[in-house]
């Protein structure tokens, strides 16, 4: 019975139930981002299907299932580690230095990555979001 406890109280601490279509999640141990496209129900109960930025979701073989309880869902305030250099989406096109720690604080109207460090508030092209920026 303490079992049984122990996984009800689990599964009601568990965020990831909240996840909605189109939420970024970083599975455990993976660096690259993906996207919720479906929230599982039935059998798939607790799963959502996900895949990259550049899959086709529209094909039925898109993605994979897994189980929400080895997702983070990424939120405005969480801290990005930048895994190789790269410049951001401005005019100027600043660098980003690998190593670089940056805060994540939402996406603009095109669904590029609003960034922060230090002073400085920048736009990451979603497409360099995906392969740069890493889940601290």
């Amino acid at each position: 019975s303490n079992l049984f406890v122990k996984r009800v109280i689990q599964e009601c601490n568990d965020e990831c139930s909240q996840l909605e279509i189109d939420d970024i999640v970083y599975v455990e141990h993976e660096l690259k981002p993906m996207r919720v496209m479906r929230l599982g129900y039935g059998d798939y109960e607790r799963e959502v299907r996900i895949a990259g930025h550049l899959e086709d979701t529209s094909r039925w073989t898109a993605g994979r299932w897994i189980r929400t309880d080895r997702l983070h869902k990424l939120e405005v305030g969480d801290l990005l580690h930048v895994f190789m250099n790269m410049v951001d989406a401005m005019e100027r096109m600043r660098p980003i230095r690998k190593g670089s720690v940056c805060v994540f604080r939402g996406w603009d109207g095109d669904g590029d990555a609003l960034v922060r460090m230090g002073t400085l508030a920048t736009v990451v092209f979603v497409q360099d979001f995906e392969g740069n920026l890493v889940l601290r």
